[in-house]
């Protein structure tokens, strides 16, 4: 088993010695890289700056405030979904382990929402200790 692993190894290193050492290759992927290097420049150049009207930074919360409300309101319709059907199966079940099962996964069920919408107080506490430019406001 262990040999196999070894001549398959040597295998893969040789084989992508070869493939870099292909002068084909290495012409293609200086060709991909040229034409990178020129449509940014390109965009650089002829794009107007006025555009970039607001900082890195506040891009970055205004996408992670879209984020976590999102996170939040998907996690609170999934978890009032899968408590109501728990709490049936709780309420209306005969079987004597069918309502032991539903009260385990309504415990879980609250204990994964409650995490999930405290991230944004545990990422508010940690970025007031980091510093006050990252704090999060949401």
């Amino acid at each position: 088993m262990r040999t196999q692993m070894n001549l398959k190894f040597r295998n893969l290193k040789e084989n992508v010695r070869t493939q870099i050492n292909n002068p084909k290759n290495f012409k293609t992927a200086m060709n991909v890289f040229m034409v990178t290097m020129f449509v940014l420049s390109f965009i650089f150049v002829f794009v107007p700056t006025g555009y970039a009207t607001t900082t890195f930074t506040e891009d970055i919360k205004s996408i992670a405030f879209k984020v976590y409300g999102a996170i939040a309101a998907i996690s609170t319709s999934i978890a009032a979904v899968g408590i109501t059907i728990a709490a049936l199966l709780y309420f209306f079940s005969s079987n004597g382990k069918t309502v032991e099962s539903a009260s385990a996964w309504i415990k879980r069920i609250i204990m994964g929402w409650v995490f999930i919408n405290a991230m944004g107080i545990i990422i508010s506490f940690i970025t007031s200790i980091v510093g006050t430019s990252y704090q999060w406001k949401g």
